[in-house]
């Protein structure tokens, strides 16, 4: 299924926000479309690689909620990005879904 709706996208940024609201080391969060995708953009404190493998999990339920949706993740972990802040590798027009309530 190609999820090329805005609404649609958003859902699935909500969904995951809700399956990771609880990692204290995931800090914001954006949701954008390309083409057949729904991508999401999730920035972290600066950590290792295995909170990065938690994040991917709960992407795999992401699959039941939204069957046969192309998702793709991207962990932006500043620890890999010294020279410019990790924002900066949003694509144009990706929209920030709140990780937790305000």
């Amino acid at each position: 299924m190609a999820v090329k709706d805005e609404v649609t996208a958003r859902e699935i940024g909500h969904r995951y926000a809700e399956l990771v609201c609880d990692e204290p080391i995931a800090q914001r969060l954006w949701v954008s479309t390309r083409r057949d995708r729904t991508e999401l953009w999730l920035v972290i404190e600066p950590s290792g690689i295995e909170p990065h493998l938690r994040f991917h999990e709960a992407t795999a339920s992401l699959l039941d909620s939204f069957p046969g949706a192309y998702i793709e993740l991207h962990v932006l972990n500043p620890r890999h990005y010294t020279r410019f802040d990790v924002v900066e590798e949003l694509p144009p027009g990706a929209q920030e879904i709140p990780l937790r309530p305000s």
